[in-house]
C-alpha cells in the first residue's frame, strides 16, 4: 500500500511540474492551466478555454 501511495504522490508531483511548465510557456498562472484542464475533463472546454493549439486545449475544430 505504501508503494502505491508513493507512486501516486510522484504522479501528482509530475503533473504539477507539467502544469508549471505549460503556465510558463504560455504566460499564465499555474492555476489558470489547472482550470483549463478541469474544464476539459468536465466537457466544458471550448472556445476561450485556453490558447488555441496549446496541448489541444481551446483548439478549434
Amino acid at each position: 500500500m505504501a508503494r502505491r501511495l508513493l507512486e501516486r504522490q510522484r504522479a501528482v508531483e509530475l503533473a504539477t511540474l507539467h502544469m508549471r511548465a505549460v503556465a510558463q510557456t504560455v504566460g499564465v498562472s499555474e492555476r489558470t492551466v489547472w482550470r483549463w484542464v478541469g474544464a476539459g475533463a468536465d466537457g466544458r472546454a471550448g472556445r476561450g478555454a485556453g490558447p488555441a493549439g496549446v496541448c489541444g486545449v481551446g483548439a478549434a475544430g
